[in-house]
């Protein structure tokens, strides 16, 4: 192995083990904001829904679920005639889409610990794949859209959500320009993994193509993140994000004060009225193998 490859593989290894360990962190505070992630998130799970083109009797893998807000969805549209099978690489999460399923009533639920990168599903093994927001987080994103493709039956269908640029996204950006430049936490590595990573259109259907996927839909899908007062906003943020979770409990009461103060100052732009709004933008993909 060359020695650039080596770097990068190693690079890969250690973001795979501090993603694992934030996800784990950040599983309780998920579940505790997950009434406000499936409002604010509405508009992109519908979207996935509608363009899995769901029928009677399907089998649906969701990838990167989290607590299983868009799983879960998807079974209450197939009203218990389908499997939906809700799956993160992180146990708590699946933990967690497991109680949910139960306290919702959904039925046709099974959860499962399983890498995008890697699964542990036999070929052509299921109908649809849907995927919020996890695609642009795997170091190795060619290798998961290969076994999507993999597990997809002909015909089958794939339908992700990725976030557009970061222009677009500044709700995100602002945040973390904060953290980055007060903190010692390492910065997105270019051309690795990151929020971004599949923000332009071209490098999504490049993707696909490469996997042997057809994309069929591309759209714009606006959010917007609403909070009535800057401690709502900093608990969300604190509860959501895992190395931000972490990172809080190594810093000293007047460091963590600080950057909290370095936060509202940042996202002031974004009050409106009492509280605050801060927009985004989603794009919504769906392919066909």
């Amino acid at each position: 192995m060359h020695s650039e490859d080596a770097t990068s593989a190693a690079a890969d290894a250690e973001y795979r083990r501090r993603s694992a360990q934030n996800w784990e962190h950040a599983a309780a505070g998920w579940i505790a904001e997950r009434g406000r992630m499936r409002e604010r998130m509405a508009p992109v799970t519908e979207w996935l829904v509608d363009h899995l083109e769901l029928r009677p009797g399907v089998t649906v893998l969701e990838l990167a679920a989290g607590p299983g807000d868009v799983g879960i969805r998807v079974a209450e549209a197939l009203a218990g005639d389908g499997r939906v099978m809700v799956s993160d690489r992180a146990p708590a999460m699946v933990e967690a889409a497991g109680r949910w399923a139960g306290e919702r009533g959904a039925h046709g639920v099974e959860t499962r610990v399983l890498d995008a990168e890697s699964l542990d599903l036999g070929d052509a093994s299921v109908d649809r794949v849907v995927c919020r927001f996890g695609y642009m987080l795997v170091p190795d994103r060619a290798a998961a859209f290969r076994e999507t493709r993999r597990v997809l039956r002909p015909g089958g269908r794939v339908a992700f959500a990725v976030w557009a640029e970061p222009e677009r996204n500044e709700w995100a950006t602002t945040l973390w320009d904060v953290i980055e430049g007060a903190t010692p936490l390492p910065p997105a590595r270019p051309g690795g993994p990151s929020m971004f990573a599949l923000a332009e259109p071209g490098v999504v259907q490049e993707t696909l193509a490469g996997a042997g996927l057809e994309q069929r839909a591309l759209d714009q899908i606006p959010v917007e993140w609403r909070y009535a007062d800057f401690d709502a906003y900093w608990r969300s943020a604190v509860a959501m994000n895992g190395a931000l979770t972490r990172l809080l409990p190594t810093l000293s009461g007047a460091e963590q004060a600080e950057l909290a103060a370095a936060v509202r100052a940042a996202i002031e732009r974004f009050r409106h009225g009492d509280g605050y709004r801060l927009p985004g933008l989603a794009l919504g993909v769906a392919a066909s193998r």
